[in-house]
């Protein structure tokens, strides 16, 4: 689920709806994924 307090807040910042909502389900799944994995840091580089 997307936390459209962030999408509004992107709006806000001058981003346009689109890259707004992709910008806030990014951070949502990666925290997700933190989370999933538990304490381990991402590994930077690649998809």
């Amino acid at each position: 689920m997307v936390d459209w307090n962030k999408v509004v807040t992107n709006m806000g910042c001058g981003m346009d709806p689109m890259s707004a909502y992709n910008r806030a389900e990014r951070e949502e799944h990666r925290k997700r994924m933190e989370r999933l994995r538990g304490a381990k840091p991402e590994r930077r580089g690649g998809r």
